[in-house]
């Protein structure tokens, strides 16, 4: 019966001794240092980019990117040979066209309170994504050729 006792007397110390007050979880801001200028131009997609922004807080990035932008992983590729991504900007023809795309398209089609801290910071609008292989050469992700490939948001 002591043993039980004791026990249970270490058992409760133990569960207050765990208890501490924690930090609110913050939310992540929309006001995050960025180090790319948004918008990105003065057309009218580059508007209509900015409206997307106010109202999804996630910005659509078709110029002004480079191969670190595409990295998303800090270790080797497991085996697959990739040395990292590469993918070209849009040019003012086809980011007018996805810009149009990807707001009737997608945006049109989610509500920003379903989706409020859900959509990365960024989704980079790029053609001609493809993997840096590590023995020279590269290879496609997609076999696209008619403009922006699918599939890289970071």
């Amino acid at each position: 019966m002591k043993a039980i006792y004791i026990i249970l007397c270490m058992l409760c110390l133990l569960f207050f001794a765990s208890c501490e007050k924690e930090e609110a979880i913050i939310l992540r801001s929309s006001e995050l240092p960025s180090r790319f200028e948004f918008p990105e131009g003065d057309e009218g997609w580059d508007h209509e980019l900015m409206e997307i922004y106010k109202k999804y807080t996630t910005m659509l990035i078709y110029k002004n990117l480079d191969s670190a932008d595409f990295t998303r992983s800090w270790v080797a590729g497991g085996g697959t040979g990739a040395a990292g991504r590469i993918g070209k900007p849009l040019d003012d023809e086809l980011a007018e066209f996805y810009t149009d795309f990807v707001k009737n398209q997608v945006f049109a089609f989610l509500q920003p309170e379903l989706v409020a801290g859900v959509l990365p910071n960024y989704i980079y609008l790029i053609q001609d994504f493809r993997l840096k292989m590590t023995f020279g050469g590269d290879m496609s992700l997609a076999n696209y050729w008619d403009g922006m490939d699918f599939g890289d948001f970071v």
